[in-house]
């Protein structure tokens, strides 16, 4: 995703502390819609970026592009070892 959002005109100096996000993916449907799903380290991190008035990258890439948005908030359940795929 960082190339990504170079090429969009993104940087680190905007977003949150990269330590609070897990995984940041660009998705592409069969349909041809798009997703940006990301793992964010815990609710309690998420949270505080929200309350430090700053928008995450996933959304800012979407206000950039004109695009709406939709969030949904999911939680992890099990995040299966390597040995149990």
């Amino acid at each position: 995703m960082l190339s990504c959002g170079r090429r969009w005109g993104l940087s680190h100096d905007r977003g949150p502390d990269p330590n609070v996000i897990v995984r940041s993916e660009l998705l592409r449907g069969q349909d041809g819609s798009w997703q940006i799903q990301t793992l964010w380290r815990d609710l309690a991190a998420l949270r505080a970026v929200r309350d430090a008035g700053q928008l995450p990258s996933a959304l800012a890439v979407m206000e950039r592009l004109g695009a709406p948005d939709s969030q949904t908030h999911l939680f992890v359940e099990h995040r299966p070892r390597n040995d149990d795929i």
